[in-house]
């Protein structure tokens, strides 16, 4: 870039995180959902009315999205009007995962002060699962997953692992998800294939609480509270078939982790990890439209978390195929495949033992 396309850059980034905090509240608030529903055009009040909030700030919020062009608003009367075109509405219903994201990152954001203390030499190493587990930033992750873990990916993840459909159908069929959290993937699985046994481990024990609760009528899924890091009780070669989603890149000792995996997968069968899709090299990723996100989540939560340990790696959410490839041979595994998934925003690697 050169120096006006620099400045800019900075002038658009500014106005980007004013954006950003906005679409968290509407999103926190349920006000798209709202608006979704608008059957013609509001005033400020009656949206204020619709919505049980303040007009004050409401009428500051509908300001801010109609600058962003993702309101419209009608000024022919003596009173805007407020309203969503068809082209709105597509695109917010489309935007349900990413306005849960944008929450997440604000969530992760009121750690900012801990995070400038770790760039210090005499600063700890990291910001602890629990201090980003204080401000539920986990339980809007759960809901993140909840709509991240649909049918179509689900069935990417299964199609690419030989005979996996048949064997779960069949049943007899033992399945582990490390970092299930509040296991909506899990038992999404275990419904699927209802003669197959589901176990589902997590760190955190009030995500385990309420994956308890979801299952609570089914017989062939169980959760726990377990570290990834730390040798379980499990028998050596106890699962057909494990499974993690975004979860390796987040451990403090992910070797460790790899290993116990190894040890309790049975001889033939398969591990499954869904990570994201990008290289180890900043080199290799500065035209890749999503390394903004990759690295900017990373900075904020992925590797803090991930180092906050003593000797913990800090790999973060940009470690990279090319570093993934190489720890997973190292704690012994095969690499059977790897497939972007369907958003290309992950890539999934199926290993073999």
């Amino acid at each position: 870039m050169n120096a006006a396309e620099t400045k800019q850059f900075f002038m658009n980034s500014l106005t980007s995180t004013f954006f950003s905090a906005g679409i968290a509240i509407g999103s926190n608030l349920n006000l798209f959902d709202k608006l979704l529903q608008l059957d013609s055009p509001v005033t400020c009040n009656e949206f204020a009315i619709k919505c049980d909030l303040k007009e004050r700030y409401i009428r500051e919020w509908l300001g801010l999205m109609v600058s962003g062009r993702v309101i419209s608003v009608d000024g022919s009367e003596d009173e805007d009007k407020y309203f969503l075109s068809e082209d709105q509405k597509t695109g917010i219903k489309e935007s349900g995962k990413v306005m849960i994201l944008t929450e997440l990152a604000n969530k992760f954001i009121e750690h900012s002060d801990k995070l400038i203390s770790c760039f210090k030499p005499d600063g700890p190493r990291g910001i602890t699962h629990e201090t980003y587990d204080s401000n539920g930033a986990f339980d809007l992750l759960g809901k993140f997953r909840s709509l991240a873990d649909s049918s179509a990916e689900q069935d990417a993840i299964i199609k690419q692992v030989p005979g996996l459909k048949e064997k779960l159908e069949t049943g007899n069929y033992k399945v582990l998800e490390i970092g299930c959290n509040r296991g909506h993937n899990l038992i999404s699985f275990a419904k699927m294939f209802p003669k197959s046994t589901f176990v589902g481990q997590d760190l955190t024990s009030e995500g385990i609480m309420e994956a308890k609760k979801m299952s609570a009528n089914m017989e062939n899924v169980t959760f726990s509270v377990q570290d990834a890091c730390v040798k379980s009780e499990t028998d050596d070669e106890s699962f057909d078939w494990i499974l993690t989603c975004d979860v390796i890149h987040d451990l403090p000792y992910p070797d460790k982790a790899l290993k116990e995996a190894f040890r309790i997968l049975k001889k033939g069968g398969y591990l499954s990890i869904v990570d994201i899709n990008c290289h180890t090299r900043h080199s290799q990723n500065k035209d890749n439209m999503v390394a903004p996100f990759v690295y900017g989540n990373s900075l904020l939560h992925c590797l803090p978390m991930s180092y906050s340990l003593p000797d913990s790696a800090g790999l973060g959410a940009s470690w990279g195929i090319e570093k993934a490839q190489e720890m997973f041979k190292d704690s012994g595994f095969e690499l059977y495949g790897k497939f972007p998934m369907p958003d290309d925003f992950e890539m999934y690697y199926v290993l073999s033992k």
